[in-house]
Order: C-alpha cells, then sequence, then structure tokens
C-alpha cells in the first residue's frame, strides 16, 4: 500500500511540472460598444468555412487563436448584426484591432499593421462608391420609356465614369503609401455592381506585375493562382481586341438571316455599315437601339446602313423582337447565342457591341455610343 502511494504522489508530481502548452494569438482585439455577444470568424479563401465562435468579454475583448489561422488566406470576422470585418492573416501574425461596434466598416484600426489598416481603407473605399453608384442605378432605371432618354442616359454614364475616375484616384493614393503585394491586389480587385475599378486593358502591367511578386512567394502562389490564371486570359482578350481595332479586317460573321443565307458585308450595298451585336432583347437594349435608329435618320440618306446581328438561341424570339425594330435594318441571328465563337474571337465581353465597317470590310471605329458614335459616322462620310 505505501508503494503505491508513492507512485502516486509521482504520478502527480510530473503531472504538476507538465508544462501548459500557451495558446498563441493572432488577433487581439477590442470591441468598443460591445455588450458582450459572439464574433463568428470565418475562412474566406474559394470557400466560405465558420471556423471558430468567439465570446466577446463583458471588457470587449476577444482573441483569435493560430489554431484558426492554419495558412495564409482572407478571413472574416462578422457580428451577430452581420456587421464585418475583412482580414488577411497569416499563422505568424499577430494583429491588434480596435472597432466601434456601431459603426464596423468606418471605425476598423489596428495599433501595429499597416496592411490591415490598408485593407480596411480600401473597404471604406468601395463602400463609399457602392453608395454613389446605387443613386446613379435608380436613376438609369428611372429614366426607361422617356423621351429624353438617350440624353438622360449619356448624362448619367459621364457621372459614373467621373466616379470611377475619383474612387480610382483615391485607391491609387492609398498604394503608394504601402509596399504589400496582398494590398495591391485587394485594390485592385475593387468590385462594385459588377464594375471593376481598375481596367484590365488600362492597367494590365500594372496586374501583371503584381501577378508576378504573389507567384514568387510559395505561401501565397497557391492562394492567387486564380488570380494568375484570370490575367493570362484578359492578356489574351486585350490581343483580340488589337487584332479587330480601327484598320483591321473584320471577320467572316458566322450568322443567317431569315431566310438561312449567308450575308457578305458588300451586299448591304452601303457606304459605311453599323455593325451591332446584341442580344436580340428590345427592352434590354432600349437606350442603346433608340441611339441607333437616331443615326439611321440623321445619315441613312448619306448610306450609312445598319446591321443588326443577334446572339439569340431562340430563332422564333428573335423574329418576333425583330418585328418591333426599324424595316430599314438589316437583321441576322446567331444561334449559338453568347457562348459563339464569334464573340470569343473578337473580343466582345458584353452586348450590346457596335464597329463602324467599310463595305470591303474594315474596321472604321470600335465600340462607339453617344456622340462619338455619330462624329465618327460623320467623319467617315464627309470623306467618303
Amino acid at each position: 500500500m505505501r508503494y503505491i502511494i508513492v507512485y502516486m504522489l509521482l504520478i502527480g508530481l510530473f503531472a504538476c511540472n507538465k508544462p501548459v502548452e500557451q495558446k498563441v494569438p493572432v488577433v487581439d482585439g477590442q470591441v468598443i460598444n460591445a455588450n458582450g455577444g459572439k464574433l463568428f470568424f470565418y475562412q474566406q479563401n474559394t470557400d466560405i468555412k465558420l471556423l471558430d465562435t468567439i465570446t466577446v468579454s463583458d471588457q470587449g475583448s476577444f482573441r483569435i487563436y493560430k489554431e484558426s489561422v492554419t495558412a495564409p488566406g482572407f478571413y472574416f470576422l462578422q457580428f451577430e448584426n452581420g456587421q464585418r470585418i475583412n482580414l488577411f492573416l497569416r499563422p505568424a501574425d499577430f494583429i491588434q484591432l480596435q472597432v466601434d461596434a456601431n459603426d464596423v466598416i468606418n471605425s476598423c484600426k489596428s495599433k501595429n499593421s499597416k496592411t490591415m489598416n490598408a485593407l480596411w481603407e480600401i473597404d471604406r473605399n468601395t463602400k463609399e462608391l457602392k453608395t454613389h453608384l446605387d443613386r446613379i442605378s435608380g436613376d438609369f432605371a428611372g429614366i426607361v420609356g422617356k423621351d429624353s432618354a438617350v440624353v438622360l442616359y449619356q448624362s448619367l454614364v459621364a457621372q459614373k465614369d467621373s466616379l470611377l475616375k475619383k474612387y480610382k484616384s483615391k485607391a491609387l493614393k492609398l498604394l503608394k503609401g504601402i509596399d504589400d503585394e496582398v494590398v495591391k491586389w485587394y485594390t485592385l480587385n475593387q468590385k462594385v455592381a459588377n464594375i471593376i475599378l481598375f481596367s484590365l486593358e488600362e492597367d494590365l502591367k500594372l496586374f501583371l506585375g503584381n501577378s508576378e511578386k504573389l507567384m514568387k512567394d510559395d505561401r501565397l502562389s497557391e492562394l492567387f493562382y486564380d488570380y494568375d490564371q484570370d490575367l493570362m486570359k484578359a492578356y489574351s482578350f486585350i490581343r483580340r481586341t488589337e487584332r479587330y481595332s480601327k484598320g483591321e479586317q473584320m471577320i467572316e460573321l458566322k450568322a443567317r438571316t431569315n431566310w438561312d443565307e449567308m450575308l457578305p458585308l458588300d451586299k448591304l450595298n452601303a457606304k459605311l455599315i453599323l455593325l451591332v451585336l446584341w442580344n436580340g432583347d428590345v427592352e434590354a437594349c432600349e437606350v442603346r437601339l433608340k441611339e441607333i435608329e437616331s443615326n439611321r435618320k440623321k445619315y441613312g440618306h448619306r448610306g450609312l446602313k445598319v446591321l443588326m446581328v443577334a446572339y439569340e438561341n431562340n430563332k422564333e424570339s428573335w423574329k418576333e423582337n425583330i418585328s418591333r425594330l426599324s424595316s430599314s435594318y438589316w437583321n441576322i441571328v446567331d444561334t449559338t447565342g453568347i457562348e459563339s465563337t464569334d464573340l470569343v474571337e473578337l473580343g466582345v465581353r458584353s452586348l450590346p457591341f457596335n464597329f463602324l465597317v467599310s463595305p470591303e470590310g474594315t474596321i472604321v471605329e470600335r465600340e462607339l455610343w453617344g456622340a462619338e458614335l455619330e462624329t465618327g459616322v460623320e467623319n467617315f462620310l464627309k470623306n467618303y
């Protein structure tokens, strides 16, 4: 019995001396106006995955531990009311942050991480842009069917372009203050209401340079692999737009008329052809169709002809729609729809899209609308 007692004492002694494993925090947070409650910690790379549910102390403090951050990536904290804090974390990080629960996106700040402060500033920039774009989208919806729709449309497009220029300028200014590839990626990929703030065409070198640095970092290359592949596709797209730009030869369109016959461009007997690629939906293209009709009325007697190519799978639906258009248009349909290889070859990403083309098939201008389209038609015809 004595030996048993000694054995138990020895076990207890070793157990007391065993070092307690310390949890290593990656984020040390303080929430103002927390009133207790919970935070939900998610991973957001390809899929969204709940990693932990965190109880905020009565004093507003909380921590995220290394066990929850197994690899570099994008994460976010979500409050019970749905507000969220976006994060980019690595297992070796230690981020101190402070946030007001009543105004999360505008109050996030870190005492020790320039990267996180930059990401939150980008979020604020995006939120402001979205607020302005939502207002303009409401104005767009309100002009449908109005007689002055074309003029109002052009005004709203100008407002939208001005906004994008302003917020792009703010983003570039922010980038000058920090040298971090992840922040650059986050900035370059700001997207609101299907609008990417930075154009892959205009800013390709900026994208490619940043992608190259991200792919050289072994810890980040897998995370940003899709980004790199998307840039290669964009690069191919830009090469196509250059191949079918001003002065180049238009492809032979693989489309057929209402009577199932090929339509060579020289059959139109035109001095200039306004070639319009669209989806065959009259309501969706109402504003652009009014603009096309305005140009036809103004320049038709001087030799402008309009050729409408619809990318529509349902030929009967297309026939019904074109019966509502001007009888002076030539109409052909490509029943492969938006999957048509012609659209890929021409570098067309959205419909409607247009080209001004000579009877010989030479591209005069590409993607002009509004006053620019009218000027392009006028300049060609007066020199014909």
